[in-house]
């Protein structure tokens, strides 16, 4: 076998395990026009206290919604100072390679990212977008909802 052909072969193979692994999981991988929603930040289920925020602030719920035009947008619910609403927002544009997402957002004018396993992703969402002064939080979504 030419040299040339002994290099292309693994290249081939591994661009149909490729395909295949993207086909066996499903359309929905495919169409990411869809909302996920937040269960848990720094592995604690909400409300979430979120510590050292420039005001008293709890997040109740959250959702990330990205669209098929590659741009993303996430709000999250809860009380600032007692009073019911939204507590933060964030969005930009999104990109995935393999399994992990890139984040950039618009909002903050930097990327962070999140890593795709199965139906949830897991993030390393910046403080400054939740009032914090804390550098990341470690934050889960899944899909719907």
């Amino acid at each position: 076998m030419p040299r040339t052909m002994s290099r292309l072969i693994p290249s081939m193979f591994a661009t149909a395990l490729l395909v295949a692994l993207l086909a066996s999981c499903g359309s929905d991988l495919l169409n990411l026009d869809q909302q996920w929603s937040l269960q848990t930040v720094r592995d604690t289920t909400l409300p979430y206290t979120v510590p050292n925020a420039s005001h008293d602030i709890v997040i109740n719920s959250a959702v990330a919604s990205l669209h098929s035009d590659n741009t993303y947008s996430t709000k999250f619910t809860g009380t600032s100072d007692g009073s019911a609403g939204t507590v933060g927002t964030d969005v930009g544009e999104w990109s995935i390679t393999s399994s992990v997402f890139t984040f950039h957002s618009t909002t903050l004018g930097r990327d962070y990212i999140a890593a795709l396993v199965g139906n949830t992703f897991r993030g390393s969402v910046p403080g400054e977008i939740i009032s914090s002064s804390d550098p990341f939080f470690d934050m889960v979504f899944s899909r719907g909802p």
